[in-house]
Formats: C-alpha cells, sequence, structure tokens
C-alpha cells in the first residue's frame, strides 16, 4: 500500500497568510507538518493492524519493519508511506496444529489431523478440507488438495485422491492489511494533517512575536 500525505489547497492558502510576516518560509512549515502526518500515521496503521490481526505476522514490530517513509522536501511538500510484504502463508498468522505427524507416511511428511487458526483475532475456527504437509525443501504449510488434477510427478496416470495437486492456504499481504477497512480511515490521517499544520504554525508565530 501507498500512503500519501500532501497539503490540500484551503491549508496551502492558510499558511501563506499566516507566514507573510515570518522569517521562516510557508515551504518549510508545510514540509515539517507533512513529515510530522506521515510519521503519525505510520505509528497508527500498524497499532491497528496489530489490533485488528493475529499471530506472528501482526507483530506491531514486524509490521513496522515492511514500511519506509519518503519524506517531503521543501520543493516537493508531499510525503509517501509504504508498506511492502509479499503474499503471507496462512502459518505466518494464528495456526494451531502446525506439527508433521502422519500414520499413513513412514516419512512424516503429512498431518491427517485439520488445523485450526485465524487471520483476524477472534476464535480459531478448523480449515475445511485442509492439512499440514512439509515439503521436500522443508517449508511447512497448510494445504488443500485440488480436486481433479494431477501433481506433476504423477501427470499421465489415473487420477488418484492422493495424486492431487496442492494449493497452499495464503493470507493477506502488509499491503492488503493496512488497506482493509479495518485499519485505514482517511479521515483519520486528515486529521492528523490539520493537527500538524497548526501545531508547526504555533510553534514558528509563537517563536516570532
Amino acid at each position: 500500500m501507498i500512503l500519501k500525505v500532501e497539503i490540500h489547497k484551503k491549508a496551502f492558502d492558510s499558511v501563506i497568510r499566516a507566514m507573510r510576516d515570518v522569517e521562516q518560509s510557508e515551504e518549510r512549515v508545510l514540509k515539517t507538518a507533512v513529515n510530522n502526518t506521515a510519521r503519525k500515521a505510520q505509528k497508527l496503521l500498524v497499532r491497528k493492524a496489530a489490533c485488528a490481526y493475529a499471530g506472528k505476522a501482526a507483530k506491531p514490530g514486524t509490521i513496522q519493519g515492511a514500511s519506509a517513509i519518503i519524506k517531503a522536501t521543501t520543493a516537493s511538500p508531499e510525503a509517501t508511506v509504504t508498506f511492502k510484504s509479499p503474499v503471507h502463508d496462512i502459518g505466518d498468522f494464528h495456526v494451531s496444529g502446525m506439527k508433521v505427524a502422519s500414520p499413513f507416511t513412514s516419512g512424516g511428511r503429512y498431518s491427517s489431523r485439520r488445523p485450526k487458526g485465524n487471520v483476524l483475532k477472534g476464535n480459531a475456527k478448523k480449515f475445511s478440507n485442509a492439512f499440514v504437509v512439509r515439503f521436500e525443501s522443508g517449508h511447512v504449510a497448510v494445504v488443500s488438495r485440488v480436486p481433479g488434477t494431477n501433481a506433476r510427478k504423477y501427470q499421465g496416470k489415473p487420477q488418484k485422491p492422493h495424486y492431487e495437486k496442492l494449493r497452499k492456504w495464503i493470507s493477506p499481504s502488509y499491503l492488503k492489511m493496512i488497506g482493509s477497512e479495518k485499519v485505514y480511515n482517511a479521515d483519520e490521517i486528515a486529521q492528523i494533517l490539520d493537527g500538524e499544520v497548526k501545531n508547526v504554525m504555533q510553534q514558528v508565530l509563537g517563536g516570532n512575536r
């Protein structure tokens, strides 16, 4: 997700009028207000995402680490807050029963248990038609079989349930998490910006009286 923090014309005009008799330039005031807003908006979104989502992928420090701020300058009073991440496995959130232990294979690569879990905070639920598998790479994931398909190694052979392709259960990326209605609210960001413009102007005007 890319969140842009920028000054609207009404706020810009009010700053220009207030700064006519002050040594500091209006560009510096706008830059400071926008950058302060970007930092506060970033922290707010991280906190709200951590409150809404469950598991290790939703830890504040982990979400914060996937975020960056491109700061505003005097030439361009616009800041950008970005959140980057690949799509997560469901296991990156809250899943119980990720241990692989099967009576059907000597290598113990498949689990016969139905795992339970959730992405949003709340009661864990069983994943229908899902089970846990350890791939040859060592990666452990929650998967489901895809009816009517054959895995590559079994292509050309008669279709059997245990020959079917496996599809991993995936969950939202940070872009989707931050952009969800449970987290992002444009009015909240606008209110923060309005408050920061007023705060910076008071500091500047108060110091030049």
